[in-house]
């Protein structure tokens, strides 16, 4: 098809759009944020390839990561050179893996007419594989095994490695399966769908001269999305592109870099660091108090408002960076002041609980840190100083009012020595038994993470850890500038240990490993290098065979520069840093900081790279230039994209052409507390628009109620916005029950995007077909569907036994199931079953008449053991149980306020709603609806105006992330996906309290939403809220009073609203009185 070309590509881009448009050869990495236009980059990009440099399109490789995105980006290149290029490959990681096997299939032990197997395909070979090695499925589900091997696959595990790695029965359970899987397969001439992936890198790490074929082949090669790629897909365009490097990536990875203001260079004088140029020298740390001059690679700009944190210290200097930065900082013996501290301890399978401790250092036997000293007493794995005061009775009441405020208990994880019951009396604090119960009975990690929010510390950055050896994860000391051989600056790791299996690990790894003392069976493994980043790659290796605790550190203080101070600090962002901590000085000396203060940055910041040692001076102060971390596999690789291509330009994109002001900023300040992000700052180039509005709703069918009434007021304002303006978005499926019903109500057609509808749902269906068979006996439907979950030994033979039986006799299945006599074709042992199960149901069938349906929901569900089903079934157990819930929930909101129409029991009106909710037809693609999906679903997409629904603390964020900082942040990343899908106009709501577990529960506000700017936001509440709410609402700490009018809303800042009468714990049962 001939098209007509579309005007000069380069019209309308701006100045760093046109930089990565005009790159030709050679590696480059595009750090694009929300809506900053990088599918128009691409696409360009290969229009000017082929037009410009008369690059053939065969040699082009464009990798996306759906094929609805590979299709538009085919369309789009199209458009732009007027014609469809000829031999492209555009495609995803999986089509394109496709394509090269069925060219080189007999390389992998395949033909090129191979199957790929579907999920279905190998649940079936792994359930045969289970009977052979008589597994039992009650056991150890299909699914579960199958997810283990695919994840092994995608970190590129071999079954051989992998039995070697396995140390608990279900990791030797899965080795059994791998190996035989993958014989299977190769017997079958079959392919699974990860191995897709897994077969061409093994193709080009055996067969060097067809990835030398490919690599000619594909001269350009252009990733969107690099920041999702999993460990096998990184190594794929690592093998393909290493040689030519002419690589381009796209990803948006959000990491923060360090603002400076006075650089020392390496002659003596000092410069702006806005004046400093890559090619210049500056003054750096060597080690161990040496100092020498050290080149800068490059130095970037960053724009746009930020928080800053501002650090004085006791020598008079002042250091102003963003909250990210990394600064060597930390309590040194001999330097800190005696201060008091209130800290929040964390040990694992326990919790969190809070104390205080001091420094000692004036007449006492052994100077100490004394939180130190605390955590190493009771087993801790770490500790975050939440408070620094100079009295003992101050620190007393911050300890109190903290426990109190964030429901923290501030008892000892371990019993403190003593009888908690003989003479004399001691407490609770001698009795192991019931510390355990009062831990076991509090949610301590929602309290912790508020906590640290509130205080604007990292959960990823504990200020102490125990540096005792742990049976689970080892210990990796890697210091910077360690190692004092030598005129250049080397850095170091330390590994040491006394298990065998730990050497094993290092010495497979090519590492040497010498004895720790002679005649010890402790050994130790250290390593020097002028390369930080080879030492971090060797971390990284150990990484992948063993679990690890990671201690940075920084050994440029010079030996003996104060008594009892060694001459390391850890690495800590500038964020943590905290008064009495010391940093060091220009000349290798300490400084103790004095006062640190949140300011707000409205200038441009910057960062320097500096060659080797990673440091410079800023205002007197040794800081780190950039953080090189240990992270998952996902945005490490984009992280690690400049290490693996060293002649890597980096461009960034940062003007959002989707976005009012008023949102980008509110993204811009919510995702600057994830500590492992590259600086980017969203600008925007819409004119300013409405401010973001907060609305907090009574629960989530108020809260649905009002998005509801939302779209229905703007449809008929002036603006006459279309349903298809609209984007309703969640944290979990399940929350989408109560957005559909509100739906119907106000008669608005919706899609779904990327799931099912709540009443479509399979464990939904499974519970509403005995609801049915409940309500109506003679339901044969529902019989059919009931009885065959969870399974009893019914097959397909004896229900369609039954169903013969049943209708000869004329009666229903149900009712045949009750009698012997007309099942005389059934085996005695399946008409025991069926009788069993016509006796549950007509059990239920009773309750129903006196229980709620909620009730009735909860006693089936037990009945059936429907949870222990569900989490046999496979990893998606979790969100299929929160649909269960969701389900009662629904039930229960039935009986509260909708019962009361004639001649309808309530089990009657429960069907009948659902019925109806379940029956809205199915929409066509370019039908006018409303937009209704996870956030999960929501990257890449856009909507003049969104509603992000559910930020509740255990909702959003999940529960599980509360004490897994790295979940945390995906959860942070999340909510700023959400904010930035918004055009024109977002609200962001809550609810005071959810149905969970069928139980109306109290709520918090998300602490994601605390510290949101007055000038960004409208608070406001709904009319429900108002009259039978708490009374406040809003971000962490802080708490707001609405007045009588809809937006009007006044805060009372500095502490938390007062408890009102009958006030509740968040996460506890609550009772409402139906509506009179």
């Amino acid at each position: 098809m001939q098209l007509t070309p579309t005007a000069e590509p380069l019209a309308g881009l701006n100045p760093a759009q046109r930089e990565a448009v005009l790159h030709y050869e050679g590696p480059l990495l595009v750090i694009a944020g929300a809506g900053s236009g990088k599918t128009r980059v691409l696409t360009t990009r290969i229009a000017r390839l082929v037009e410009h440099h008369g690059v053939d399109p065969r040699q082009i490789l464009a990798v996306t990561f759906t094929n609805k995105a590979a299709g538009e980006m085919r369309a789009r290149i199209a458009r732009l050179l007027g014609h469809e290029p000829q031999g492209m490959w555009v495609g995803t990681f999986h089509a394109i893996g496709a394509r090269m096997l069925r060219s080189t299939a007999h390389l992998v032990g395949r033909t090129p007419s191979f199957t790929i197997y579907d999920e279905d395909d190998l649940l079936g070979v792994i359930k045969r594989l289970m009977e052979r090695h008589k597994i039992s499925t009650k056991e150890y589900s299909p699914k579960s095994l199958s997810g283990a091997i695919s994840d092994a696959k995608n970190a590129l595990v071999a079954p051989d490695e992998y039995a070697r790695l396995a140390m608990d029965p279900f990791a030797r359970t899965v080795t059994k399966i791998y190996s035989d899987l993958e014989a299977a397969l190769r017997l079958a001439n079959a392919v699974s769908f990860d191995d897709l992936l897994i077969l061409p890198v093994q193709l080009f790490e055996e067969h060097p001269q067809r990835l030398a074929e490919y690599r000619g082949r594909f001269r350009f090669i252009l990733v969107d999305e690099y920041q999702d790629t999993n460990r096998a897909q990184y190594k794929f365009i690592n093998l393909l592109g290493g040689e030519h490097g002419n690589v381009l990536v796209v990803g948006d990875d959000d990491q923060c870099l360090v603002r400076g203001t006075r650089v020392t260079m390496a002659d003596g004088t000092t410069r702006a660091i806005e004046d400093v140029r890559a090619g210049d020298e500056v003054r750096s740390a060597f080690g161990s108090g040496r100092f020498g001059a050290a080149r800068v690679l490059r130095a970037t700009e960053r724009s746009g408002q930020r928080v800053g944190v501002e650090i004085t210290t006791r020598g008079g200097r002042r250091l102003v960076s963003t909250p990210e930065h990394t600064h060597f900082a930390g309590y040194q013996l001999g330097l800190a002041p005696q201060l008091h501290f209130v800290y929040l301890m964390y040990r694992r399978a326990t919790g969190y609980r809070v104390g205080v401790s001091q420094v000692y250092t004036r007449g006492q036997k052994k100077p100490m840190v004394g939180f130190a000293q605390r955590l190493l007493q009771e087993h801790g794995d770490a500790l975050w100083v939440v408070g620094t005061h100079e009295s003992e009775g101050a620190a007393r009441a911050d300890e109190y009012l903290t426990s109190l405020r964030y429901q923290l208990p501030t008892i000892p994880f371990v019993a403190r020595r003593g009888s908690a019951s003989a003479p004399p009396a001691r407490g609770v604090v001698h009795d192991q038994d019931a510390i355990d119960r009062v831990f076991a009975s509090l949610d301590t990690e929602a309290g912790a993470r508020r906590l640290l929010a509130d205080r604007g510390l990292s959960a990823l950055h504990p200020h102490h850890r125990p540096r005792s050896r742990n049976a689970n994860r080892r210990n990796v000391v890697v210091t910077l500038c360690g190692d004092r051989r030598g005129t250049r600056p080397m850095h170091r790791i330390s590994v040491v240990g006394n298990d065998a299996a730990g050497r094993e690990t290092l010495e497979s790894l090519g590492l040497s490993v010498r004895a720790a003392k002679r005649d010890s069976r402790s050994w130790r493994h250290e390593t020097g290098s002028v390369s930080y980043r080879a030492l971090c790659e060797t971390v990284d290796r150990i990484g992948e065979r063993t679990a690890l605790n990671v201690f940075q550190m920084a050994r440029l203080g010079a030996p003996g520069a104060e008594a009892r101070a060694t001459n390391s600090l850890p690495f800590t962002p500038a964020g943590s840093v905290l008064p009495g901590m010391a940093m060091f000085d220009a000349d290798g000396g300490y400084d103790v900081v004095e006062a640190v203060r949140r300011v707000p940055l409205d200038a441009p910041v910057y960062d320097l790279d500096v060659e080797g040692t990673h440091n410079f001076v800023a205002e007197g102060i040794v800081t780190h230039n950039s953080i090189y971390g240990w992270r998952g596999a996902d945005i490490r690789n984009i992280l690690d994209f400049e290490k693996d291509f060293p002649a890597a330009k980096v461009v960034r994109l940062e003007e959002n052409y989707r976005s009012t002001p008023q949102i980008l900023s509110l993204a811009n300040v919510a995702i600057a507390a994830n500590t492992e992000r590259r600086g980017k700052t969203l600008r925007a180039t819409r004119p300013s628009g409405e401010r973001v509005t907060l609305v907090g709703a009574l629960d989530e069918r108020d809260e649905a109620d009002f998005v509801a009434d939302e779209i229905a007021a703007r449809r008929s304002s002036a603006a006459n916005h279309l349903l298809r303006d609209f984007a309703i978005l969640y944290r979990t499926n399940a929350q989408s029950r109560a957005m559909e019903e509100a739906m119907r109500k106000h008669a608005f057609p919706y899609r779904l995007v990327g799931a099912v509808r709540f009443y479509d749902r399979r464990e939904i269906r499974d519970l509403m077909g005995y609801l049915k068979l409940i309500a109506n006996p003679a339901d044969n439907e529902a019989f059919r569907r009931a009885v065959a979950v969870p399974k009893r030994g019914l097959g397909d033979t004896t229900i369609e036994a039954l169903a013969g039986a049943a209708d000869a006799a004329g009666v229903p299945m149900l009712a045949a199931a009750q009698r012997p006599e007309v099942l005389t074709a059934v085996r005695p042992a399946a008409r025991t079953g069926l009788a069993d199960f016509a006796a549950l149901v007509l059990r239920l069938r009773e309750r129903a008449k006196e229980a709620g349906v909620d009730e009735l929901l909860r006693e089936l569900v037990d009945a059936i053991r429907y949870g222990d089903y569900l989490r046999a079934e496979g990893p998606d157990s979790a969100e299929r149980l929160d649909n269960v819930r969701e389900l009662i929930a629904g039930a229960a909101e039935t009986v509260a306020d909708e019962l009361g129409e004639v001649g309808l029991t309530p089990l009657d009106h429960f069907l009948q709603r659902a019925t109806l909710v379940a029956g809205v037809d199915a929409l066509d693609a370019n039908a006018d609806a409303v937009t209704m999906m996870t956030l999960h679903n929501a990257k890449g997409l856009e909507f003049p105006i969104v509603f992000l629904t559910g930020l509740e603390d255990g909702l959003f964020p999940l529960a599980k992330s509360f004490d897994d900082p790295r979940l945390l942040e995906e959860e942070r990343r999340l909510f700023y996906v959400g904010v930035t899908r918004a055009e024109r106009k977002l609200f962001i709501s809550h609810a005071e309290q959810r149905r969970r577990n069928g139980e109306l529960m109290s709520s918090k506000p998300s602490s994601f939403l605390a510290g949101l700017p007055d000038d960004l936001v409208d608070r406001k509440k709904t009319v429900k809220a108002r009259s039978m709410g708490r009374g406040y609402m809003g971000g962490g700490a802080s708490a707001y009073r609405t007045d009588r009018s809809w937006g009007t809303s006044r805060y009372d800042r500095g502490e938390s609203a007062p408890p009102t009468a009958g006030a509740r714990r968040p996460g506890t049962p609550v009772e409402r009185a139906a509506p009179t």
